[in-house]
């Protein structure tokens, strides 16, 4: 290599870079070597030669680049990686770069020049050197935030000073001279008539890119012309990196330091903003190689990053030269004192004795203990094999027991065994013959358990021997695999893992992880429960996957948006048949035309399909049960109400109570359909203009029917009604035709299919309501007295200091009854000084609500905000709850907030927020008709606003709350806490109302919820997982913006190493804390700790 340089006699570039450092005399010798190692002519070929080197290494490890670019001097060993020339050809020009930069060579005068780094852009450094005087460019365009400029001396120091003049920051850089400008015109004259480099490209293998154009460079590239031009050219490293991005998404600072990085990142990060704006798309991210010298730390994060990615990485490269301590056998190591000459346990002599493993003797007598094992364990009611694990460990004492009692026995009489000597008996002789003992009949799943369970203590002890060396005749199976075994996590983990393998126990079966340091008889039953589950024999599981509950609780704001999403083709049934289709097509007289529409396009397809009203269904309902495989519900089309009122609610749930109570839908049988068509704009009646409740508000009752009923297939479809009768058909067969069990999708007046989704909300973007509170507002509160709109009335009196209204059904609390929670709650509002009232009002009466609210104007003044927080909810099941027990758990929320909108309208309020919940998205088991109510009352709410732009209005739908509400009261906070569902502390959920009635969030209806459970019918967009992402196989739990948690396994397929390791990966926002939880669980080595920082590409684009 040291051949291509044109060097004096004597010198060699190995001569600088190789110094012997511990020869050296003294430190400054040491400073002398590194200032000689920065001069131009040595430091442009060895910074050439160092990172070819590097490429060099990445190429060892199978890393190919799809895109090369440099920076300056970097843009040599560029063309070198894609092709261009030879590595001769690379450091001889390079050597003859930095001869001819060399200040007093490359310019003519022999005067050098200077360069300065401005934090700015490159826009702002040219108007700073326009304004000055002298010979001054700007030479490199870094970043958004930071340009170089180059030129004389003079000049370039008077730049600096106006610069921090306008708070920018201008240094000046430790350089040879002013490169990329004219000063160094000569070098470029010298490089022009070189003839060191090729005059083409020899081959160009991957895409390269260049400081001083956008786009490709191609094989017509005149190299000497392009060389000789760059060294006085101004470098655009803002252009490059931006088309290098276009082609891949990791880029790779090749070399030493990390200052590329940096800029790439401040350029991606900038565009990522931008992007953002618009798309919401993220981009690549930048990654040094080598920040400090001999460090590798960088390497293996980027090696780390490419490999969740995708990439494959020659592993035995990357540990070749490395040092490995091998393993040591506990017996051949020596401790301080030895674990071999500690003396036995004191039950070790007994246990040897019956022995821990089931002696040959007792397996020879398997064809006599078959059946009878069978009746112990009906008697014991416990499985064949945890009997017979049970006689493994106890059957000494219990041979003991059977010898003493029926000595006991036959002493008293009880038992004659005359000529039978007891030490012998078998428990089938003793059975009167009832049981025969035949080997012909004997039960070959009991005789392989028996064998199945021996065979787990044995091969646990087969397998310790082989890794630790010591004698199974010394081993205990209370011993445990870290305390007393000295095995490591690692190890111990393998054991395990290669012990169910060999028991052809699923890998999924067990979380070998959890049981590292178990004793061997826990790890034993583990193995034995396994078992069980995998013949299908036990119905408990030990592999769940981890629940939601488990993990730190959050809270978080959510709207619903309404994605376009089209039908996957993917999700269509293959073969898709109806001639076995039995079908009702339902509807009210006013949509029969619709309805003998769609029972023409179903005709050829169907055997059966009937179309009838719902007035004829609730008339004869037993004559329509079980007729029918498919149900198709049409809800009316337009409504002749403007408004919302009390009537049209009423008749709506006796319609919606037709098709969730009628028996023809809920028989149980499996495959059966239930659709329901209704006509909210495609927007589930929430925009552009509100719907009326009985054109649509059915989504809740068919979630909530979905997850009563998982085994009917549910469809919620939303139309605009202007759509055609024919696209209708065609839209509802098409998403009949698809596999999910539950599906509700909104087709617009553009027929653009829409999908409702919880979407995270940023709090920080709310904006000031500028509703101006005093003390002579008035707040009146429905439900206020009570659970948590209590406690949000408290917070919100506390914080604006307003006059709270409390209204409930209940009389005002005398003196018998102090203690009543009313009572308390006043309690509360008077101990704090805040005005309070209570008045008691049915607001399920339209007159009561008329007259009380007259009579607060009349007492307190004008109302000026609302919070409607009366409800009622009794779970029961849809099949079950009647018609008149629907209108009444309804009324409190729905007929409520009609009655306050209508004597509100003469004079409405400033604020009308309205308590939802999140069962009116999502549904809920045995909540159905209390969805139905949530979900009707922010339409409510919504008309309302429309009609009187002046009041804000808000619906905030929360999920159960912790220790207040009607949650707490019913015992669904634990019931829910099983299914995965956190409940909200009382203070986050007081704060976030608090900062939704001041703060506008520009929607009409938030979700304000803790985690919820994994529900279907509350599925967030899905998550875009890019193609061969390592470590994110098995995604258990998503929640969009907030946390990803997923189930690895390392394996030695996986990334070549020799473990089998499985813990549960969360990633939260912000990222970098993403591992924390499978670090704690797994215990990795320091090379998977490696892999595992391979997460933080998430932070790169995510947390932005």
């Amino acid at each position: 290599m040291d051949k291509s340089l044109r060097w004096p006699e004597g010198k060699q570039l190995s001569d600088f870079i190789f110094r012997p450092i511990e020869r050296a005399l003294d430190e400054s010798q040491v400073n002398s070597w590194q200032e000689q190692l920065k001069q131009t002519e040595i430091a442009q070929p060895a910074l050439c030669l160092a990172s070819m080197l590097r490429l060099e290494q990445l190429a060892r490890l199978g890393i190919q680049p799809e895109a090369v670019g440099g920076h300056s001097l970097g843009e040599l060993t560029a063309f070198y990686a894609a092709g261009a020339y030879s590595r001769e050809e690379l450091i001889g020009f390079a050597a003859l770069r930095g001869q001819a930069m060399t200040p007093g060579q490359g310019d003519a005068r022999g005067t050098a020049g200077i360069m300065a780094s401005l934090a700015c852009s490159a826009v702002q450094a040219q108007a700073i050197l326009d304004a000055g005087e002298g010979y001054a460019v700007v030479a490199n365009k870094n970043s958004p935030s930071q340009t170089v400029i180059s030129g004389e001396p003079s000049c370039i120091q008077q730049a600096c000073r106006h610069a921090n003049e306008q708070g920018l920051r201008g240094v000046l850089l430790p350089v040879a001279n002013a490169f990329h400008s004219r000063f160094v015109s000569q070098a470029a004259q010298v490089l022009a008539k070189s003839r060191l480099l090729p005059e083409h490209p020899k081959q160009l293998t991957t895409a390269l890119f260049s400081g001083l154009q956008r786009g490709k460079v191609d094989l017509a590239c005149d190299l000497r012309r392009h060389f000789s031009k760059q060294v006085i050219s101004p470098v655009d490293c803002i252009s490059l990196v931006q088309e290098m991005s276009k082609e891949c998404d990791l880029l790779l600072e090749v070399g030493p330091g990390r200052v590329l990085t940096g800029l790439a990142r401040s350029i991606l990060a900038n565009d990522i903003d931008k992007k953002n704006e618009q798309e919401g798309e993220d981009g690549p991210t930048c990654f040094p190689l080598e920040t400090k010298p001999e460090q590798d730390r960088d390497l293996n994060i980027f090696l780390a990053n490419y490999f969740v990615r995708g990439g494959t990485i020659n592993w035995h490269v990357l540990y070749d030269d490395r040092l490995v301590r091998p393993f040591t056998p506990a017996d051949e190591r020596l401790f301080l004192t030895n674990p071999c000459e500690r003396p036995f346990p004191e039950h070790f002599s007994e246990q040897k004795a019956q022995s821990s493993i089931v002696p040959s003797a007792h397996l020879s007598g398997l064809e006599k203990f078959g059946k009878t094992d069978r009746i112990l364990a009906d008697i014991a009611g416990i499985s064949e094999r945890t009997l017979a694990f049970y006689l493994e460990r106890r059957s000494q004492f219990l041979g003991s027991l059977i010898r003493v009692d029926i000595d006991n026995m036959s002493e008293n009489g009880l038992l004659q065994l005359q000529d039978v000597n007891p030490q012998s008996v078998s428990m089938t002789e003793l059975s009167g013959g009832k049981i025969q003992s035949s080997a012909d009949q004997l039960s070959k799943v009991a005789t392989d358990a028996f064998v199945e369970v021996t065979t787990v203590a044995q091969l646990l002890f087969d397998l310790i021997e082989q890794q630790t060396g010591f004698p199974k005749e010394s081993l205990s199976m209370e011993f445990c695999l870290l305390d007393d075994l000295n095995l490591d996590s690692i190890k111990a983990s393998e054991l395990i893992a290669e012990a169910a393998a060999k028991l052809g126990i699923a890998a999924t079966q067990i979380d070998v992880a959890e049981y590292a340091n178990a004793s061997l008889a826990e790890i034993a039953e583990v193995l034995e429960k396994a078992c069980d589950d995998q013949a299908g024999q036990n119905a408990a599981s030990d592999t769940e996957k981890p629940s939601p509950a488990k993990y730190p609780l959050w809270v978080r704001d959510f709207t619903i948006a309404y994605s376009p999403e089209p039908l996957s083709a993917n999700r269509r049934a293959e073969n898709v048949s109806q001639q076995s289709e039995k079908i009702l097509i339902l509807s009210e007289p006013a949509e029969q035309r619709l309805a003998e529409q769609l029972k023409r396009r179903f005709a050829d397809a169907a055997s059966v399909v009937e179309c009838a009203s719902f007035a004829e269904v609730r008339l004869a309902a037993a004559s329509f049960s079980d007729r029918f495989t498919t149900v198709i519900v049409l809800l009316p089309r337009h409504s002749a109400n403007r408004i919302i009122d009390r009537e049209n609610y009423s008749e709506h749930v006796v319609r919606l109570h037709t098709v969730f109570f009628t028996p023809f839908h809920i028989s149980g049988l499996d495959n059966n359909t239930l659709a329901v068509i209704q006509f909210g704009e495609g927007f589930f009646g929430t925009q552009p203009v509100t719907a009326n409740i009985e054109q649509c508000s059915a989504k809740s009752l068919a979630a909530s029917m979905h997850l009563e009923k998982p085994a009917l297939k549910i469809r919620v479809l939303d139309f605009c009604p202007r759509i055609s009768p024919d696209e209708l058909c065609a839209r509802t067969i098409a998403e009949l035709s698809t596999t999910d069990l539950y599906a509700a999708a909104g087709y617009d007046a553009e027929v653009v299919r829409r999908v409702p989704r919880p979407v995270l909300q940023n709090t920080a973007m709310y904006q000031d309501r500028q509703i101006s509170w005093s003390a002579e507002d008035v707040f009146l509160v429905t439900g206020g007295a009570k659970g948590i709109t209590a406690e949000c009335a408290l917070e919100l009196a506390r914080t604006v200091q307003v006059q709270m209204v409390l209204v409930g059904s209940s009389a005002a609390p005398q003196e018998e009854n102090e203690q009543s929670e009313i009572a308390r709650t006043l309690r509360r509002f008077q101990e704090i000084n805040l005005p309070v009232h209570y008045y008691q009002c049915d607001i399920t009466d339209a007159d009561a609500v008329y007259d009380l609210v007259r009579q607060i104007r009349t007492d307190l003044g004008e109302i000026t905000g609302v919070i409607h927080g009366s409800a009622l909810n009794r779970p029961g099941e849809l099949g079950r709850v009647s018609v008149d027990q629907a209108l009444k758990e309804t009324a409190p929320k729905l007929a409520g907030a009609i009655n306050l909108c209508a004597a509100l309208q003469d004079r409405p309020p400033k604020l009308f927020v309205a308590f939802s919940s999140i069962t009116g998205v999502s549904g809920m088991i045995k909540n159905g008709w209390y969805g139905f109510s949530n979900e009707a009352l922010e339409l409510v709410v919504q008309q309302y606003g429309e009609r009187f732009p002046q009041t804000s209005v808000l619906s905030i739908a929360f999920s159960i709350w912790g220790e207040v509400g009607m949650g707490v009261k019913m015992g669904s906070t634990a019931w829910l806490g099983k299914m995965g569902m956190d409940a909200i502390p009382v203070q986050e959920g007081t704060a976030r109302f608090l900062r939704l009635v001041t703060h506008d969030p520009f929607e009409k209806q938030v979700v304000v919820t803790a985690r919820p459970s994994e529900l279907d019918t509350f599925a967030p967009p899905p998550l875009p997982v890019p193609e061969n992402l390592q470590f994110l196989e098995e995604i258990t739990v998503y929640s969009q913006g907030i946390e990803l948690i997923s189930r690895t396994r390392l394996t030695s397929n996986g990334i070549h190493m020799s473990r089998t390791i499985s813990g549960v990966v969360r990633i939260f926002s912000p990222w970098y804390s993403a591992w924390k939880l499978w670090l704690r669980r797994c215990e990795p080595s320091p090379a998977q700790k490696i892999l595992i920082q391979s997460l933080l590409i998430i932070s790169s684009w995510n947390d932005r």
